[in-house]
């Protein structure tokens, strides 16, 4: 079964600089999908969210796409963003963390903060999305100095037919914020785009984001089938 993988991000007009940031890759045995949001309340958040892209899918690469450990796992991703960081005030770089890991019938999920992840494997979706309280409706957790196991949620699970999978950031606000309306959303995009150039893919939804009705900055990244497949609705 055969991938394709990208995505795409667009600068909203909230920040003079945009701090989303995403990074895909084709792996000789596997694939990776990472995604990260800077938080607006940090200066260089920027710096934080492209490191942690770059630092996981390097430290993918370096597992051959096979984590064992999944516990292990974030804990040497997370000094590798530290290492990355280092000339930079750590406590400016704070970023969201979204990572998904797909080998030989098994997926890897690792999902911290705001943005959504779903999954779509044999006909059933995995939606990974932070609950929000009422009164902390603007807090996120968010990769900072210290590691904190508890508050990553991690999943890992095998799978017989793997369709798609879709990571957003949550200036990508969806008219339905269920696990539902994630799970529909995805769905439409992993349908419309499956058996696509990945080049035709990030136009069309470049053109898409830069409608989306919000001005925070927005990001999409994406692993599709090569072959276009039916579906169904």
């Amino acid at each position: 079964m055969r991938f394709s993988v990208g995505g795409v991000s667009v600068q909203g007009t909230y920040h003079n600089v945009n701090q989303d940031a995403y990074k895909c890759a084709a792996f000789e045995n596997g694939y990776a999908v990472a995604l990260s949001d800077g938080l607006g309340s940090c200066s260089m958040s920027h710096y934080g969210s492209r490191a942690f892209c770059d630092c996981a899918i390097e430290l993918v690469d370096k597992y051959s796409c096979n984590i064992e450990d999944m516990n292990q796992f974030i804990k040497e991703l997370h000094q590798s963003w530290l290492n990355e960081l280092n000339d930079y005030d750590i406590h400016e770089c704070y970023c969201t963390a979204l990572l998904v890991v797909v080998k030989q019938g098994r997926f890897f999920a690792f999902h911290l903060g705001d943005g959504v992840m779903v999954i779509e494997a044999d006909d059933e979706f995995i939606v990974m999305s932070e609950e929000k309280d009422g009164d902390f409706s603007n807090y996120t957790e968010a990769m900072t100095e210290n590691l904190v196991l508890d508050k990553w949620m991690m999943r890992t699970s095998s799978f017989n037919h793997l369709n798609g999978i879709y990571l957003s950031s949550d200036g990508v606000e969806l008219a339905d914020m269920s696990d539902q309306g994630a799970a529909d959303v995805a769905h439409h995009l992993i349908c419309e785009c499956s058996g696509q150039n990945v080049e035709d893919i990030q136009n069309e939804l470049t053109h898409q984001l830069q409608d989306w009705p919000s001005s925070d900055d927005k990001t999409i990244a994406f692993l599709v089938r090569k072959e276009a497949v039916n579906y169904g609705e």
